[in-house]
Parts: structure tokens; C-alpha cells; sequence
């Protein structure tokens, strides 16, 4: 019996329903069930083999995790066994139908076809033209930027450019060895840079966890200014929403370069260019305690206040979050954090890692009891709060007093002290006494 038109349309609607929580395996074994879903599901202009249509695609998807004899593996059992199963999968994903990619590659002992896997994906992206979120976690695949990874990487970036819809960014450029040492591709932070500056007004997350040291020494002007040409283009966004760098500082620059991009971003405009969009911003530093004796090998930190000056006018932040080492704090940066802190109806997660800042003037302390004032006289709404390390030993006892008042709802109070100096925090909904 034929099917109707009307039937058609219905199986047509329901299928590119379900294609959207399936699994290429599970894709795959549905598209040879008829015409109907094989034509739906792929797509034949390749003409060596048909490609799957699928919205998703992730290296840790699990219908793929298998050994080289093609049996299922579960990595938490064998890890360094998942690695071809990808390798053969990715060229036959049809790319223009995906809207998110993962690339998480696992510490595998096979490098080479992950990073093979790598230039498939990279190739691909030139058809992305519906993809909108793109998540890599580098871990061994570049390890070294040596020539070929150079070559790959071009290729990468002007094919990355080509993404028009893309709105959701994830990087993670990192690589730990043993101890504190992690490295990261000064490479792939190149190669970043034309996506971002093309994605000016359509990017509106973007994610960056970024190593301690650089694989290989830069030489080239443009390897130099790679971390601070990037970070200009992000605080450049129109639209961006989120914005989330962690770093890990056992003695790298990258923070001082953060921030300086931050100065001469606010130099420029004065604000970021999203103030009307952003809602979440995260400032991460991972900081080590040296040894008694040892000299700290961190370059002299720079000011934060440009940074926080940039936030002063973002209405809409949700979020706000920064550790960064102590001597990035100074009397400018309280007088910036008072502006951002101050109307700001929407923020409901504020964490300020001030670790060991001595504020003498008692700026900091007075800006977070007005703070707290203001979220008394808003719509009730649970709160994360956290501050931390701040040394205020000297300072007026009013706003002490004042934050002392603060209970949760389960009158635990707010205000504590410790080693490092002043702790308040706040979990859900809070209460003055």
C-alpha cells in the first residue's frame, strides 16, 4: 500500500524529531529501515558513500567507543583503546547538518589518528554552515606546534571562519604532565582569531581554559600577539553573553595579557561593546603556593581595574566572577568594583577570590554590604555569594557589624573569618537580623 502525501509529511516531522537525541550508530541502523528515512537521514551527493545527517556529534558519543577489533570498550575500563572507531565515522558525517560538534579527545596512546581525526574534522567545518556550538578539548592531539601542526591549523581557522551561524565557543588548550606544569598551542589560539573577529556580531559565548606554558617558544610576531590579538577580538563581541577564561598560573603571562587587552579595550570604547548583552562573566586564575625560599616565578601582576571598569555598565550580568592574585587588587580596582557591583538588578552569583588583598581604605568591605543592601530592596530571589581572602583587619567596624547581620535561612551566619582573612558567604535565600 502506498503511503499518502499526509503520511509522508507526519513520518517526515516525527523522524527529524527523533534525529535529534540519536547516536550516529543509532542513526545509521534507522536510515536503512526504508527510502523514506534513508533519504531523510542522508545524504548521497558524495557519490563513494552516503553521509548521516545528524545535528550532533561528539567524540565521546558512546556508540562509537570500540577496540580495533570493532568490539564495545568502556573507557573508564580501557581508555587507551577508543581511538579508530572516530577516525572512520567523521568524513562520512554530512556538515552541513550539524549544529553542535564535541571534540573532547581522551590522554590517548595513539595520538596520531586522534590527530588525524583532528584534520577530518577540521576539513569538515569548511560545509558547517548551520553549526552554531563547537566544543574541543585538545589534550594530546597538538601537543607541539611544530610545522605540521601549523598547516593543520590554517586550515582549521579559515574553514572555523566560514561558520556564519556560530554562537556557542568551548576551548579547552590545555595538556597537564605531572605537577603543576600544563602546556597549551600558542597555534590554535592563532587560529581562533578570524573566527572570532568574523563572529563579531553572532558569537555570543565563549569558553577558554588555557595551559601554563607554551609548547614551543614563539617566534613569529603574529605566534607572539596570538594571546592578546584573541582576547581583543572576544571583549570586542557585539552580542556576547558569556564570557569564561580559566588559566592556570604557575608562571605564565597570560593573565597580565588578559588584562591588558581589558585596558586597552576599555582605552578605546570605555565599555564593552555587549554591555547591553553580557550576563556572565568568569575571570579564573589556577595560583600555586611557592615553597618557603623559592621565588615566585609570575611576572608582576597588572592592575584588574580596567577589567572591572569594563562591567560598569552591563545592566544585564547574572554572573560575576574573579580570582585572580592578590596584587592585581588595588585602591582603582575598588573604586571600579563599587561601579559594577551598583545596579545591577539581574546579578544573582557574585564570588570575589580576593586571596590575602589587604584593602586599607575599606572600599571593598563597604561595597559588598551595598551590595547586599540592594539585593534587600529587590524580588526575593536565591543568591550565590561568595567572598573570600580579603584582609580588612584595620579597617572602619560599622560595615562589619553591619555584615554580621546577615543570616541564611537556616541561621547559619553569612560572615566568617579565616586565615586569609574575610569570608561571606551566601547560598539561596538570606536574611538580616
Amino acid at each position: 500500500m502506498k503511503s499518502s502525501g499526509l503520511d509522508i509529511v507526519f513520518t517526515t516531522s516525527v523522524l527529524m524529531d527523533i534525529g535529534k537525541f540519536l547516536d550516529v550508530e543509532s542513526t545509521i541502523h534507522l536510515s536503512r529501515t526504508c527510502r523514506t528515512t534513508h533519504g531523510l537521514l542522508t545524504d548521497e551527493s558524495d557519490r563513494r558513500y552516503p553521509k548521516i545527517k545528524v545535528p550532533y556529534f561528539s567524540m565521546e558519543d558512546s556508540s562509537m567507543w570500540r577496540d580495533r577489533n570493532g568490539n564495545r570498550v568502556h573507557p573508564s575500563l580501557s581508555p587507551t583503546h577508543i581511538t579508530s572507531m572516530s577516525l572512520h565515522v567523521l568524513p562520512k558525517i554530512h556538515f552541513p547538518s550539524l549544529k553542535r560538534l564535541e571534540f573532547r579527545f581522551p590522554s590517548s596512546n595513539f595520538p596520531n589518528e586522534l590527530r588525524d581525526s583532528f584534520v577530518n574534522m577540521a576539513i569538515g567545518l569548511e560545509s558547517a554552515s548551520n553549526l552554531e556550538e563547537l566544543h574541543i578539548d585538545m589534550s594530546l592531539v597538538m601537543k607541539f606546534d611544530n610545522f605540521y601542526s601549523q598547516m593543520i591549523f590554517e586550515v582549521f581557522s579559515k574553514n572555523l571562519a566560514k561558520c556564519k551561524k556560530l554562537k556557542r565557543i568551548k576551548i579547552l588548550n590545555q595538556f597537564k604532565g605531572q605537577g603543576v606544569k600544563s602546556d597549551y598551542s600558542i597555534g590554535l589560539l592563532l587560529a581562533l582569531i578570524p573566527a572570532i573577529e568574523k563572529g563579531v556580531s553572532t558569537l555570543e559565548e565563549v569558553t577558554l581554559l588555557i595551559g601554563n606554558a607554551p609548547t614551543t617558544k614563539p617566534t613569529s610576531k603574529a605566534y607572539i600577539n596570538a594571546a592578546h590579538d584573541l582576547f581583543v577580538a572576544i571583549l570586542s563581541l557585539q552580542r556576547l553573553k558569556e564570557f569564561n577564561l580559566q588559566l592556570n598560573l604557575a608562571s605564565s603571562p597570560l593573565l597580565n595579557i588578559f588584562l591588558q587587552a581589558a585596558n586597552q579595550v576599555y582605552q578605546i570604547s570605555g565599555t564593552l561593546p555587549s554591555s547591553d548583552s553580557i550576563e556572565k562573566f568568569t575571570l579564573a586564575s589556577k595560583l600555586y603556593t611557592m615553597p618557603e625560599g623559592v621565588v615566585n616565578p609570575l611576572p608582576t601582576p597588572v592592575s584588574l581595574a580596567p577589567c572591572l571598569a569594563l562591567l560598569g555598565e552591563s545592566s544585564s550580568l547574572h554572573k560575576f566572577v574573579v580570582r585572580v592574585p592578590s596584587a592585581c587588587w588595588d585602591s582603582n580596582s575598588a573604586s571600579a568594583l563599587k561601579n559594577l557591583l551598583s545596579h545591577k538588578p539581574k546579578m544573582r552569583h557574585l564570588g570575589l577570590y580576593f586571596n590575602g588583598y589587604e584593602c586599607t581604605s575599606g572600599r571593598c568591605l563597604s561595597c559588598i554590604l551595598d551590595y547586599m543592601q540592594e539585593r534587600e530592596n529587590m524580588e526575593n530571589f536565591p543568591n550565590l555569594i561568595h567572598v573570600s581572602g580579603l584582609e580588612c583587619y584595620n579597617t572602619r567596624h560599622g560595615e562589619e557589624e553591619a555584615l554580621e547581620r546577615y543570616y541564611s535561612r537556616e541561621g547559619e551566619k553569612c560572615l566568617s573569618w579565616d586565615e586569609n582573612g574575610l569570608v561571606f558567604t551566601v547560598r539561596g535565600y538570606f536574611k538580616r537580623w
